[in-house]
């Protein structure tokens, strides 16, 4: 297995300056000259991601937000929340042949035993024979 270059510390300050800009993985990767695995493995091992960019309000929106954070910290403290359980209105929906790949459908007749000799399907069946009938026959 090949070992790839360690991190330096200039290339994790780049790597950082990058992220917090919002950069994506692969443009990150493409400027340090790097995968793209290695690039956001390293930024996933060190606890940095890439940075959205906040979206900023007018300042009467700004202070309805807060006011509906503030409300909800004070509604999470005064009692316990109760747990809302998911009930489905409608029955699950069965799935037909059409809902699977032809390769999904060869794959689990394979395992089944059956196979595709000569453009037919086989099945392929063990039955217990005698090894004297063979060896005397």
């Amino acid at each position: 297995m090949a070992r790839y270059p360690f991190w330096t510390k200039e290339e994790e300050a780049e790597l950082r300056g990058y992220l917090k800009n919002g950069a994506s993985y692969e443009k990150i990767a493409e400027l340090m000259g790097r995968t793209k695995m290695s690039v956001s493995n390293h930024a996933k091992q060190k606890g940095w991601g890439i940075k959205q960019n906040k979206q900023k309000f007018p300042e009467k929106v700004q202070e309805k937000i807060n006011a509906v954070k503030e409300m909800s910290e004070t509604k999470e403290n005064s009692k316990p929340t109760q747990w809302n359980t998911f009930t489905p209105s409608a029955s699950v929906k069965e799935k037909t042949l059409k809902d699977f790949q032809p390769r999904d459908m060869i794959k689990y007749l394979y395992n089944l035993g059956y196979r595709i000799e000569d453009g037919k399907l086989v099945c392929l069946v063990k039955q217990v024979v005698n090894l004297k009938d063979i060896v005397n026959a």
